[in-house]
């Protein structure tokens, strides 16, 4: 029980967050995509700029559905407003260009913001569920795993190192299992306690 001190559950609980934000956020390049789309629709040539504005609202429902996890029903408002958009050329519509090119900017800084809506939130549920990592009882976190890989980490607590890396993978799902549960109470952010294919990842 001694050793035990020099090794906690607690210590392993430091990167829960930002494993949940690793998960949860799309990949760097999508950011990039979409800032590049959202700089052609909104400065870029006035032959691109539409093509460029239902880029950036398709790959910004991409996003969001991703981090709402909507696999199935991401499309949103952002496809109807991209059809509009076409429908809209001042080709086919006969209205001023100048009126196209302001919806285009409308549409696609309002894109953009929910995007970053949607980031800014995940962030914030991400400190809350770190929190709530850091609050959870060791004993908690030993009563989720089986038998046998509570007993490896009962011995890895008193200082017997093998499989160490397997444990640390184990017990941080663990840790991030029961912090969904407890911090994901409401809309989008609880299908994230349900998760579980995620969690794999």
């Amino acid at each position: 029980m001694q050793q035990q001190q020099a090794r906690s559950l607690k210590g392993l609980a430091a990167g829960v967050g930002r494993d949940f934000l690793r998960r949860a956020l799309p990949a760097l390049p999508a950011y990039v995509l979409l800032l590049l789309l959202t700089t052609a629709a909104l400065w870029g040539d006035s032959g691109w700029q539409l093509g460029a504005a239902v880029a950036t609202l398709l790959v910004s429902a991409g996003m969001v559905g991703a981090m709402a996890r909507r696999r199935y029903r991401w499309a949103g408002w952002q496809v109807a407003a991209a059809l509009l958009l076409l429908a809209l050329r001042p080709a086919w519509s006969g209205l001023e260009p100048t009126v196209v090119d302001r919806l285009v900017t409308l549409v696609a800084v309002v894109a953009v913001l929910q995007v970053a809506w949607s980031s800014l939130r995940l962030f914030g549920f991400s400190q809350r569920l770190q929190r709530v990592a850091d609050a959870i009882p060791e004993e908690r976190v030993l009563e989720l795993l089986p038998p046998e890989a509570a007993d490896r980490v009962r011995a890895w607590l008193a200082g017997d190192a093998a499989a160490e890396t397997e444990i640390k993978v184990v017990v941080r799902l663990a840790l991030l299992c029961v912090a969904l549960q407890e911090a994901g109470t409401r809309g989008e952010l609880r299908r994230w306690a349900y998760a579980s294919r995620d969690l794999r990842r």
